[in-house]
Parts: C-alpha cells; sequence; structure tokens
C-alpha cells in the first residue's frame, strides 16, 4: 500500500508542476520541451490508469507500464525544478510561483555563552612561590 501512495504523491506532483507551468512557462521558454514532455506522460499515466482499472486480467503489463512513466515524469520533474533553480536562482522568491521553496538560509543555533571558569585557588604571582600547606 505505501507504494501506491508514492506512486499517487509523485503524479499528484507532477500534475502541480504542469498547472504552474501552464501559468508561468513563458517566463522560462527552454523549459518548453520538458512541458510538453511532462503533458504526455501525464496523459500516458492517466490512459494507463484507466486501463489498469477496467482490465483487471492486464493488471501487471498496465502495472509495469505505469511504474515506467511515473519514473520518466519523476525525472523529467526534477530536471525541471533543477532548471527553474538554475534560471531564477536558488534564492529568488520567483520559484514561488512554480511551486518550490527558495533556499533563504540555514536555521542557526543560538549560542549559549560559557559561564566563567572560576579558579578554586588563587593564581601565584610570577616570581612567586606557591605556598605550601602550613602544619600546625
Amino acid at each position: 500500500m505505501g507504494k501506491k501512495l508514492r506512486d499517487a504523491e509523485a503524479v499528484e506532483e507532477m500534475r502541480e508542476i504542469a498547472a504552474t507551468l501552464a501559468l508561468h512557462g513563458d517566463e522560462v521558454p527552454q523549459l518548453a520541451t520538458a512541458r510538453a514532455t511532462l503533458d504526455g506522460v501525464l496523459t500516458q499515466i492517466d490512459e494507463l490508469s484507466t486501463q489498469r482499472a477496467f482490465h483487471q486480467s492486464n493488471k501487471q503489463k498496465a502495472s509495469q507500464g505505469l511504474r515506467t512513466k511515473i519514473d520518466e515524469g519523476s525525472k523529467v520533474a526534477t530536471v525541471i525544478r533543477f532548471t527553474l533553480k538554475q534560471h531564477f536562482g536558488r534564492r529568488s522568491e520567483e520559484l514561488v510561483k512554480f511551486g518550490l521553496q527558495p533556499f533563504r538560509g540555514l536555521k542557526r543555533t543560538a549560542d549559549v555563552p560559557e559561564a566563567p571558569a572560576t579558579p578554586e585557588e588563587p593564581a601565584a604571582q610570577p616570581g612567586e612561590t606557591p605556598a605550601s600547606p602550613s602544619t600546625p
């Protein structure tokens, strides 16, 4: 059941990327072919999902085709994400329009000041010999 959930999440992510590229794709023209490929992959995924649902006897073949297309679509989606980051810069707020989180720096941990060390015995002055314990 976990694999089906991962597949559904991957397909949903691909659909979100395709939708944002449909809205803002003209800003990054070099992604036109990748966008067309992703749209084609999503169409094939829909067809294979339908085929798998209606033909239980061909389920294994459809599932293998679906797995191949999901892997292909995931790779194309990764290329699109990296291209967007390269085009706009990884810190650019423009990435938000495409559903990507810009890099905003690492969180710093609060520095805890160290307590000053308290000497147990007073330090000897230069040139003096340390006092020896006296015996009564």
